[in-house]
Formats: C-alpha cells, structure tokens, sequence
C-alpha cells in the first residue's frame, strides 16, 4: 500500500532477504511469546506434563500462524481491507471447530482439519487437558496416545505441516 517494500527493492533488497528477516523477527517473537506462555501455563495449570511439548506445541502454533496471516496478507491489496478480512476468516475457522471436535468424528476428517492453525491448537489442547485431568500429564510415552480420535504428535505434525504448507502457498501468491 505504502510502496516500502518496492522501495526497498530498488535500492538492491532480494526477496530471499526479505522474506528471512520476517521468519528470523517471528522465530524470535514466537520463542519469547512460546517461553512465556509455557513459564505461566507449567506453573499454574499443567503440572504433570512434559513443559518441552508445551513449549514446542505453542512455537509451532505461533510459526504455523506466521504463515497463515501471510497466505492471508497475499490475498488482499490494501491493509486494512486483509487486517478486517484476514482477522473475520481466522476466526471462522474456529466455527468448524463445532463441526470436528465431536468424540464421532474419524481420526482422518480431524486430521485433515489441523490444516487450519486454530484447529491444529483446539484439538491439542484438548489432549494437553484430558492427560492432566487424568493426572498422568502429557509426554513423550504417550503422545501418540488416541483422545477422542486425535494424538497430540498429530497436533504437532499438522502445525509443521501447516507453516511450510501456508508459508510456500504464501511465497506462490506473493
């Protein structure tokens, strides 16, 4: 809207250079932010599980997010037309969260639907809170444990998928 970024290409900027100063500022966001939250939340609320799942459960998030207001940011010309529309389709995706978070829905179907950065997190953090509710808290011997159809390793495979998949959709549009 504003030209900065063409401007700064005549001046020599490469994409390549562009694009890794934002994934290096948000890896450095998404760390503290992940960090903070993991500090909070294992100290107050999930006592029994593994704080190192917490922490990269949130990171991925974070990350997976990043690419997603990216995809989202590629689709519009002006900002405050993709800062309204961007926000209103982020959280319409937590509408289908009443669709495939029912205890009937195949593993598959909730899979498919982590494509979506806020249902990737919804479903893990239903298994974060079933394995402490239980007690046993969540780590690394039973991540891959079923909680209504979903594993939370799936949670964290699908937030990886999820920002190379909406980051390279991103960089095609861009």
């Amino acid at each position: 809207e504003f030209k900065i970024r063409e401007g700064m290409k005549m001046m020599g900027l490469v994409d390549r250079t562009y694009w890794t100063s934002w994934l290096l500022y948000y890896i450095v966001i998404n760390t503290v932010i992940g960090g903070a939250c993991t500090a909070i939340l294992f100290s107050a609320v999930y006592e029994y599980s593994n704080w190192f799942l917490l922490f990269l459960f949130f990171w991925l998030y974070g990350m997976a997010v990043f690419s997603f207001t990216l995809f989202m940011a590629s689709l519009f010309n002006k900002a405050r037309v993709a800062a309204i529309s961007g926000t209103m389709i982020y959280f319409a995706t937590y509408i289908l969260e009443e669709l495939v978070t029912r205890k009937d829905i195949k593993e598959p179907i909730k899979n498919l639907s982590s494509l979506f950065p806020t249902l990737a997190l919804t479903h893990g953090v239903g298994n974060f809170v079933a394995f402490e509710s239980s007690q046993n808290g969540l780590d690394f011997s039973n991540a891959d444990t079923k909680v209504d159809n979903y594993r939370f390793s799936m949670a964290l495979i699908m937030l990886t998928i999820d920002f190379f998949f909406w980051g390279i959709i991103s960089l095609y549009l861009e």
